[in-house]
């Protein structure tokens, strides 16, 4: 079932199955940014205002991306890493390629792999693809070629639950969520992403706990912003501000607990704290020339 408004979400909602417990992954998949550049732009962010691409320091890039690696590790998780190739830049942005889930009778570990938008960034999937299969996944391509299809960037799956929340507008066709409905069995809430800066849906919607998400309201309609209420009892509100210059709402966190994020957002992080998380700071810098940051840099893994 796909629901696009309040009472939609509401007879979808009552028709979930029971949580099953819930149990965080403790893995995560990224990608080498050696070959991290700005070669293209696909996206608001990746000119400076001069209208020319964005300069970036590889050094300096390896440097935050290692960092951020070693924060993951410290809090416990296991970091797999593919190699980053040339001629594509932007494969460093692990969460866009693919959406990993679930089957829920059998519980085998499945993925569906992304059809992007950008003809620039149509040969990463196969690398990721490949990297699945090797490790147990079973893979799926849409069965529509005419239809385009970001992977988690767009696509986030909630905890506990066969519920995915489905973004839509910029990347995303939103037919996409019609079929993903139809042959997996998952319980789909549309979100009409509204404005150009938050081309995915990761850049403005985050999901931290199964009853916390932070958001960027300008991001969405009155009615999806409706929706997003009636399912999380706390809605952390972030900053617009912030939010497009630090990609506040591209944070992450694994644990229910621990939230990484790029450094310099305070109102977003007195929020944070407020609600009893542990903020996690980063420098994201030379990824945000690219129009990408925490989020965006590793796909979860099952």
């Amino acid at each position: 079932m796909l629901a696009e408004t309040k009472a939609q979400a509401k007879i979808l909602l009552k028709g979930l199955p029971s949580p099953r417990p819930y149990s965080e992954p403790k893995e995560i998949l990224m990608v080498k940014p050696d070959f991290f550049q700005v070669k293209y732009a696909i996206n608001p962010f990746m000119k400076d205002e001069k209208g020319n691409l964005k300069k970036v320091d590889t050094a300096k890039a390896r440097d935050q991306w290692q960092r951020i690696k070693w924060i993951y590790e410290d809090i416990g998780l296991t970091v797999h890493t593919l190699p980053g190739q040339v001629n594509l830049p932007d494969m460093v942005f692990a969460a866009n390629q693919s959406l990993p889930f679930y089957d829920r009778e059998t519980h085998q570990k499945n993925v569906l792999m992304a059809r992007m938008m950008s003809e620039h960034r149509e040969p990463e999937i196969p690398l990721f693809q490949t990297w699945f299969e090797s490790h147990g996944y079973r893979s799926f391509t849409l069965e529509d070629t005419t239809l385009h299809f970001e992977g988690n960037g767009d696509a986030i799956l909630h905890p506990k639950l066969p519920l995915l929340w489905g973004g839509y507008g910029q990347r995303t066709d939103r037919k996409t969520y019609e079929e993903i409905a139809r042959r997996f069995g998952l319980q789909v809430i549309l979100l009409k992403i509204q404005r150009e800066e938050f081309y995915h849906l990761d850049t403005c919607f985050s999901i931290l706990s199964p009853k916390t998400v932070a958001l960027v309201p300008s991001a969405f309609s009155k009615e999806s912003l409706g929706i997003i209420h009636q399912v999380f009892g706390q809605v952390i509100s972030i900053d617009e501000k912030e939010a497009l210059e630090n990609f506040a709402g591209n944070c992450f966190c694994p644990n229910k607990r621990d939230v990484i994020l790029q450094k310099g957002s305070p109102h977003f992080l007195k929020l944070l704290e407020k609600a009893a998380f542990q903020p996690h700071e980063v420098d994201t810098s030379e990824f945000l020339k690219s129009g990408g940051s925490v989020y965006c840099l590793k796909m979860q893994l099952l």
